[in-house]
Parts: structure tokens; C-alpha cells; sequence
């Protein structure tokens, strides 16, 4: 078991479960914690999709659940956001700008449909953490569950 497993905790946000299905899969590598975020805005249907992508695109905080998970008690964080119009979804953006002095240390996974793009310098900039590792997949490659070499150095390097 790595060193990490019981100081390190995986945050994502999820609208389809996608992201989940890869925060999941992490938090399974690492034998370590993991909590969803919940939007208490309502994302569902298209109506969900189009407001989403235009706060995401526009930067907007949202309010989300409080999680249960004490985060003093862990050394590392890792942060999954799904990538909407290019940016960090508002769910994830609330979770880091709320939370950005209580993170040790971070680490960042997205999942998109075409590239992160600068979600990962974003995330950064909202938590003022610079992340010990980051990591990204497509939704089809998520969902196909060959998840790849990228993803086997990803989680090897967070152990190290």
C-alpha cells in the first residue's frame, strides 16, 4: 500500500459520470478516499448543458453541497473536473476558490471532449496551488475503460 493512500483524497464533479467513472478509477489506484461534488443547481437536460457551458465559459462560481471529508486530514488532493466551453466546470471552480487555503498539496484531472486546453493553469490560478501532477482523457477514452499508459504514469507518479 503507497504511502499516500490514507492522506490522499479524490474530489471531482461529475454531470454525466464521466468524470466520476475516472475519480473512481484514481481513487481505486491510489486505495484512497473519494467524495463527488454536488451542483445544487440543477445540470440536467439541455437546458442544464447550454446554462452550464455559458457559466463555465463566463467563469462563474456556483453553490455547491458541503463535502464530508475533513481536508486538513489529507496531504494531497486531487481535483476532476469535466472540461465545459473550455473551462473548469463552475461546481470544481467553487470547490477550489472556497477551499484554496486548506489544500497541502493538489493534483488535477479533467475529462473533455477534444483537449484540457489551459483548464489545468486555470485551476491552478483559482486554488494558487501549483499541482504535483495532472492528467486528462477524452470521454470516449474513459468510457471505453482502457485507460492507458497516461494514466498508469499518472498514478505512479502521485505514489512516488
Amino acid at each position: 500500500m503507497p504511502k499516500i493512500a490514507n492522506k490522499t483524497l479524490v474530489v471531482y464533479y461529475s454531470r454525466t459520470g464521466t468524470t466520476r467513472m475516472l475519480g473512481e478509477a484514481i481513487a481505486k489506484a491510489l486505495k484512497c478516499d473519494s467524495e463527488e461534488l454536488i451542483d445544487k443547481k440543477s445540470r440536467k437536460g439541455i437546458l442544464g448543458w447550454l446554462k452550464a457551458g455559458f457559466e463555465a465559459g463566463r467563469k462563474k462560481l456556483t453553490k455547491i453541497n458541503p463535502i464530508k471529508s475533513n481536508l486538513d486530514k489529507y496531504t494531497l488532493v486531487l481535483v476532476g473536473t469535466p472540461i465545459w466551453a473550455a473551462n473548469i466546470s463552475p461546481a470544481t471552480r467553487t470547490f477550489l476558490a472556497e477551499n484554496k487555503n486548506k489544500f497541502k498539496n493538489v493534483a488535477f484531472f479533467a475529462t473533455y471532449g477534444s483537449d484540457a486546453g489551459k483548464c489545468y493553469e486555470n485551476m491552478e490560478a483559482v486554488c494558487r496551488k501549483k499541482p504535483v501532477g495532472c492528467f486528462g482523457m477524452t470521454t470516449k477514452q474513459v468510457r471505453s475503460g482502457d485507460y492507458g499508459k497516461g494514466f498508469r504514469d499518472y498514478i505512479k507518479n502521485l505514489k512516488a
